[in-house]
């Protein structure tokens, strides 16, 4: 079963600001709650389109391995990255930045997801929803708050 979420949340800094700090994975941890833990395995030097991060991420005691291609880069408006390795079975994620003002920009999150195991999954899909959308407000508000402090 095919999903979308949506998230977007204005922040006051410059919309090139905004980008460079998603394209740093290394701040995936600082803006990722407290009861996920993520392990960056490789990086991709340069940053750029078809780069491949490799990351663990543990929840619930369970760790699970993922890759995810940068599979297109716009600066200062789009990152998107597709999992290759993950536990679903499409995994799609846009990082949207919109110019509001010279100081003050709009982060959007769009995520696409297919379950595995459809039509068992369609149980299951309403509490994982939930869940990605809640861990999405807490790197929202975490990526705002860090990035006006330092503004």
């Amino acid at each position: 079963m095919h999903c979308e979420i949506s998230l977007e949340t204005k922040i006051d800094v410059a919309v090139e600001t905004l980008f460079e700090f998603h394209k740093n994975p290394t701040n995936l941890p600082l803006i990722t709650p407290k009861n996920i833990h993520v392990s960056l395995l490789k990086i991709p030097e340069p940053f750029e389109e078809k780069g491949v991060v490799a990351l663990t991420i543990t929840k619930w005691g369970i760790t699970q391995q993922w890759e995810v291609e940068l599979n297109r880069v716009v600066f200062p408006t789009l990152i998107r990255d597709v999992a290759l390795k993950s536990p679903f079975k499409e995994f799609v994620h846009d990082h949207i930045f919109k110019e509001l003002t010279p100081t003050s920009s709009l982060l959007c999150d769009k995520i696409s997801i297919t379950l595995p195991f459809a039509p068992l999954s369609y149980l299951v899909l309403p509490l994982i929803k939930r869940d990605i959308l809640s861990m999405f407000k807490y790197r929202h508000k975490t990526t705002k708050r860090v990035l006006e402090a330092i503004a």
